[in-house]
């Protein structure tokens, strides 16, 4: 998470229990580009589903449904991470990238961080266990 919290970065928004959450980071790029990821299946314009029943959204209205309720998860990203063509696949066919399955819990879990990240490598088994069990600085990853 930043130190930002919604109130501070979205000006006039309304204000809801969920105000003063914080904003993640969602990368270096466009520092005024904001996504929320929630979990509002009804929602009028949900946005891209990303799994099963998990959705990203950049409308402003969508952002306020699931603001006003108490029943949604969210989350709430500023900036975004970007490649050129082709920049993305490439490092994937270099191994560069761990994939993993996720779901909605670890999407929503309240870890942060170094946590999630363990635990993540550690559902994924094998040498990415082992890695999480004997390496104690997570940016050799």
């Amino acid at each position: 998470p930043t130190q930002a919290t919604l109130e501070s970065l979205i000006k006039n928004l309304p204000l809801t229990a969920h105000s003063d959450r914080q904003v993640y980071n969602g990368g270096p790029v466009d520092n005024m580009f904001v996504t929320i990821v929630h979990n509002n299946v009804s929602s009028k314009d949900p946005g891209v589903q990303i799994i099963p029943g998990v959705f990203m959204a950049r409308s402003y209205d969508t952002l306020v449904e699931v603001l006003q309720s108490d029943t949604f998860k969210f989350r709430v990203f500023q900036g975004y991470a970007g490649w050129t063509s082709g920049q993305l696949e490439t490092e994937f066919e270099k191994l560069s990238w761990v994939v993993s399955d996720v779901t909605s819990e670890a999407i929503f879990e309240e870890n942060h961080g170094e946590e999630l990240w363990k635990a993540a490598l550690k559902n994924k088994g094998g040498i990415y266990k082992y890695f999480v069990e004997h390496t104690k600085d997570p940016l050799l990853n």
